[in-house]
């Protein structure tokens, strides 16, 4: 596990669930997932106490302790503005009185692209491009001089397995007073991209101290390191589909690079030389430090004092060498350097007051929180021969004469908070929480609007405590809690209530005046009325036991509303202040169910078993949008291949972002059922092959008035499946993963099935309806037939570029997300080696996925507001992993 986010799937045990009442119960969730936001915030994550943003895959999984997940509004209004999208407690190791404790931890393995589109071959390439209606000696010469064309599978040299490291060791102690936590951590993931990689080195320190019977202090320090050779994603996707197979890859009598020079028709690049013709190293570094100071003034009465800094840095640079693949050339050496730092600093004060009255028992919390943050970057470049020869921007300037041009930048991001929270709890029985917060972020809102409060409610029963439940031969544990409250969202761009400006263009005043600079071109719309979005959610959750506990099983029922939503609205270019304005557009809904069942069992002493099901159903639903928008948005903008349709359209009474377009009802089987067809808008007549659309309006023409919602990219159910096992050393465990009732728009089928511009395609355009000789088949035309010459070609080709139902397919899936198989070695083989324990095991993520979806992996995310849409040729191909590991403990 490499970062916070793959914990969140599932991959580590013991996740823990806080319900309404703020009362962690021990129940592994194994997914994460929660309702739709429209801007897309993800949680809060709290580490140690300390809320920072997103930990990303600089952080050590090996140091993980324990990880709770807050969903439910009443436990969450606490964190306040940051609180929408959830929040993540991360409590890290510490070390426990005892004996010095050394862990040592070692994984290693390869991982491997999966699903791979399978390009044409030369010769497969020649005949598709004949039989699109190419010129073939155009295309590729003579006939007799394409025996010795090029034939070049390039994902041969984009793609390969990849070795993947994780390593840490850690040491652990402590007495009645101090306690200690020491670990150091190696991560190195090589990407299964051609010069692709990422190393990690990690350091973390944990320490308490108790210096008296009323005061306690301890610090948190993590410090981290990243090299990163990030992959230069190509702008016709990473797949490579507008790749050439007849051109080589490499060419030593080229005298700008050595690389192979694409055909005189190819527009494309060289792929590889596009990956390696430019030398990136990105070095980032973070440091977070947190400390406390804890004082008992009396019993029950304690002043803590809470201090964070996080410091992060990027001292990037690049070279980039001289090339020439035809298409394309740069003589020019380029050398270009970055450098860029981040600073925040967070500090809370809380004073708590305890105290239990007979069966009354109560707290009270109050505090003050203040952030802030800064960052500043710089970056700079240098062209000429001496580019490359060295990182310093003073010597090459000297060597090419050359001024180096720069850039710079700088924000500031502040917050101040103020909270407080009452918590009561009679006889073990009747549970309230109430919490409130006051937040304002100086940097995101105007005067008007620039602070927030947050309240929330709870109440908890716990039902299995009362009298006429003991003895109970059905529960061993029954719980019921209904919360309210309200949470903010923060997550938006700074200075949305001014404007501002960017250099505009030079004037020179009188015959021999001088040169004025401009700075009156405004980039963003001011929006002074900008408010908070505010989350309102009620949650009824019931926690049953049977069996002992053996069995438990959770209910959560939430309604989830969200007013004020903050969104991005495009402006014309004639306001000439930027492309989009912030703007509070309107009101959605969220109403939904989670669900938790595990059971532990065992058959015998030495054969345990857990099995554990999770699921989570949401339906979302715009309640209102302000009538300045028209009534609806559209989203979801396709590739090229469709020349930028939207494919997603959202509007009130509807989910978000749901696909829109035509509605097809098969395929023409002849010329004369086509002529009886609806024309398109664009006076096409279709012809046998091509995709039937429906006319709803019944008006014999094929256009906007026929579109209509053809899928929902919102699934009906998630759900995750656990399975553990243990016998006589042995375990077992295996993670599933699904999704069921969702769709996906396939549009990544268009570069399957389509000869598009220069692009290259696949086999599957021979199964195309009257391609190279085909008649009809169950795939639509690949162009519209080229007997019509106002319309022929790929331009006007209907069936592909228009947004239909065709492309609509069943997305649901069931994966294997991780299978593990370890041994524990037995105390008689390690008793003399000094080591108190040791396990190995082998891994594997990613076995198989069942799935009736046509595309390469129907695990298809997006934005928000344009979700389920299947583009991978510009996805990063998923991936197998096998590894195998050991633990040792000392």
């Amino acid at each position: 596990v490499h970062s916070v986010a793959e914990a969140l799937q599932g991959r580590v045990a013991g996740v823990v669930v806080t319900n309404a009442s703020g009362e962690p119960g021990a129940y592994p969730d194994i997914i994460v997932r929660g309702p739709v936001n429209i801007r897309g915030a993800g949680p809060l994550y709290v580490i140690d106490g300390i809320p920072f943003t997103d930990p990303g895959n600089s952080f050590n999984m090996q140091d993980v302790e324990n990880i709770e997940i807050i969903k439910d509004a009443s436990a969450a209004a606490i964190y306040g503005a940051a609180a929408a999208g959830g929040v993540i407690l991360v409590t890290t190791k510490k070390g426990k009185p005892g004996k010095l404790q050394i862990t040592a931890n070692g994984t290693i393995g390869t991982r491997k692209p999966l699903k791979l589109p399978k390009l044409l071959s030369k010769d497969d390439y020649i005949t598709a491009r004949t039989a699109n209606g190419d010129d073939a000696e155009s295309y590729f010469g003579p006939e007799a001089d394409r025996k010795n064309l090029p034939n070049t599978n390039w994902s041969d040299y984009l793609f390969s397995n990849s070795l993947e490291q994780n390593y840490s060791v850690s040491l652990a102690g402590g007495n009645e007073r101090s306690n200690y936590y020491m670990s150091l951590g190696y991560n190195n993931q090589e990407g299964v991209y051609l010069d692709n990689f990422l190393k990690r080195y990690s350091l973390r320190i944990n320490s308490d101290h108790k210096i008296n019977a009323h005061l306690k202090v301890g610090q948190n320090f993590y410090l981290s390191s990243q090299n990163e050779n990030p992959y230069q994603e190509p702008n016709q996707g990473i797949l490579n589909y507008r790749s050439s197979p007849i051109m080589n890859v490499y060419d030593a009598s080229n005298p700008l690079g050595g690389w192979g020079k694409t055909p005189d028709y190819f527009q494309g690049g060289n792929p590889v030389g596009g990956q390696l013709q430019r030398y990136n190293r990105n070095n980032n570094y973070e440091a977070n430090l947190a400390v406390y100071a804890e004082l008992e003034i009396i019993k029950g009465l304690k002043i803590r004092q809470n201090l964070g800094m996080r410091y992060s840095a990027g001292d990037n640079y690049f070279y980039s060498y001289p090339y020439d693949w035809g298409s394309a050339q740069n003589s020019v050496a380029q050398f270009g350097k970055g450098y860029g730092k981040n600073l925040d600093f967070i500090g809370n004060t809380t004073i708590n007051y305890s105290k239990k009255i007979h069966q009354h028992d109560f707290s009270l919390l109050a505090g003050f929180e203040a952030k802030k943050a800064k960052g500043d970057n710089i970056e700079g470049y240098a062209n000429g021969p001496a580019a490359v020869l060295t990182r310093d921007f003073n010597f090459v300037r000297q060597l090419t004469d050359l001024n180096t041009v720069k850039g710079s930048g700088s924000g500031v991001y502040r917050t101040s908070s103020t909270f407080g929270r009452l918590t009561y709890n009679y006889a073990d029985k009747y549970l309230f929480t109430a919490n409130i917060r006051r937040d304002g972020v100086s940097t995101a809102f105007g005067q008007n609007n620039k602070y927030g409060v947050f309240p929330s409610l709870s109440v908890g029963w716990k039902v299995i405590n009362e009298n006429f439940m003991k003895g109970s031969k059905i529960f061993s544990d029954l719980r019921l809690s209904v919360s309210h409250g309200t949470l903010g969202n923060s997550d938006v761009p700074n200075f949305l209530f001014l404007s501002s400006y960017s250099r505009g263009y030079n004037a020179i005043f009188g015959p021999n005046g001088p040169i004025l600079n401009s700075f009156n071109i405004a980039t963003q719309m001011p929006n002074k009325d900008i408010k908070w979005e505010n989350v309102t959610t009620t949650n009824i959750r019931a926690d049953f036991g049977f069996l002992k506990n053996a069995l438990t099983v959770t209910l959560d029922f939430y309604s989830r509303q969200t007013k004020q939503m903050v969104y991005d609205i495009p402006i014309p270019g004639s306001a000439g202040q930027g492309q989009f304005v912030q703007y509070n557009i309107g009101q959605m809904s969220n109403k939904g169910l989670d669900f938790l069942i595990n059971y532990n069992g065992n058959i015998g002493r030495e054969f345990k078993f857990n099995i554990g099901l999770n699921g989570s159903y949401n339906k979302n639903k715009l309640i209102s949008l302000d009538p300045k928008l028209g009534g609806e948005f559209q989203d979801g903008y396709l590739n090229e291949l469709y020349y930028g349709e939207p494919a997603s359209k959202t509007e009130p009474g509807q989910p978000l972002g749901q696909f829109f377009g035509f509605v097809v009802e098969g395929i023409y089987q002849t010329d004369e059922e086509g002529a009886k067809g609806p024309v398109t808008y664009d006076e096409y007549q279709p012809h046998a092959g091509d995709l039937k659309y429906k006319d709803l309006n019944k008006d014999g023409i094929i256009d906007e008035a026929d579109q209509t919602y053809i899928g929902n990219p919102w699934p009906k159910l998630n759900y995750g499946i656990t399975l553990g096992l243990e016998y006589k050393g042995f375990d077992i465990s295996a993670l599933f993963a699904g999704v069921q009732g969702v769709d996906i728009y396939n549009s990544q089928e268009a570069f399957d099935h389509v000869l598009y511009s220069d692009y290259n395609t696949t086999s599957a355009i021979f199964k195309s309806s009257f391609f190279n000789g085909n008649g009809v088949t169950n795939v639509p035309r690949s162009s519209w037939p080229v007997d019509n010459p106002d319309f022929g070609g790929w331009d006007a080709n209907g069936n592909w570029a228009y947004v239909s139902s065709y492309h609509v397919q069943n997305g649901s899936y069931l994966k294997m997300r991780n299978l593990q198989i370890g041994y524990t070695l037995s105390s008689k083989i390690i008793k003399r080696t000094g080591i108190s324990s040791a396990r190995v095991f082998v891994m594997a993520d990613n076995l198989f996925t069942i799935t009736k979806y046509k595309g390469y992996d129907p695990e298809i995310a997006g934005d928000v507001r344009a979700r389920g849409i299947d583009e991978s040729a510009y996805r990063y191909p998923n991936t197998r992993l096998f590894a195998a590991g050991i633990n040792v403990n000392f």
